[in-house]
């Protein structure tokens, strides 16, 4: 409780936006690493660690795919990244899961991606229903359209370089496997079929 009061009351590093709508303005920004902390830290001491380890991810991830990115585009490339931490169980599916939500925005289609309404509801959920999908939430993609209000995980550097470079593809759908990998493909016939297909 006093961490997550402090991370309510935490001054924002200059990149993000304070926006009274987002569950915790510094969600996306923790880093997800291991940590060597001191008994007497304190929570702040903490936050600051964690934000600082953020940036130097984003550095890396900047260094790696040679992308320029301003700080105005910080929040929607770890917004994606967010999602594609939720989405991707297979590494070397994240840029791929990145294209599709790339694609999706540009066509103006709704992203409709479940971990968005489970970060909605605030509980874990291992099956997302049709009820859970009228969550009035602003995080809500099947909803309100584009992307989140906010981040809805701390991204590790994977899926923050698959944010920033996308795999070029045409698809908009995905389907989960028992294998952890997914199916993806353009047509959506085919993504109505494959649930039947692996038995769903």
């Amino acid at each position: 409780e006093e961490f997550i009061t402090a991370v309510k009351n935490y001054e924002l590093p200059s990149y993000v936006k304070e926006n009274s709508n987002k569950r915790y303005n510094l969600e996306g920004y923790l880093f997800p690493d291991t940590y060597n902390l001191k008994k007497e830290y304190k929570a702040e001491d903490i936050i600051k660690i964690m934000i600082e380890r953020f940036e130097v991810a984003l550095s890396t991830a900047v260094s790696e795919t040679s992308v320029d990115i301003n700080s105005e585009d910080i929040e929607e490339i770890i917004t994606i990244a967010s999602i594609i931490e939720k989405e991707a169980v297979l590494n070397e599916e994240r840029k791929t899961i990145s294209s599709v939500i790339q694609n999706r925005i540009k066509s103006d289609m709704m992203l409709q991606i479940d971990a968005t309404v489970i970060y909605s509801l605030g509980e874990h959920v291992e099956h997302v229903l049709y009820e859970h999908l009228e969550v009035d939430s602003p995080y809500n993609t099947y909803k309100y359209y584009g992307l989140p209000v906010g981040p809805i995980s701390n991204p590790g550097l994977e899926s923050i370089i698959a944010a920033i470079t996308p795999e070029e593809t045409d698809y908009l759908f995905y389907v989960l496997q028992d294998d952890s990998s997914h199916y993806f493909t353009d047509n959506y016939d085919d993504f109505l079929n494959k649930p039947y297909e692996l038995g769903y």
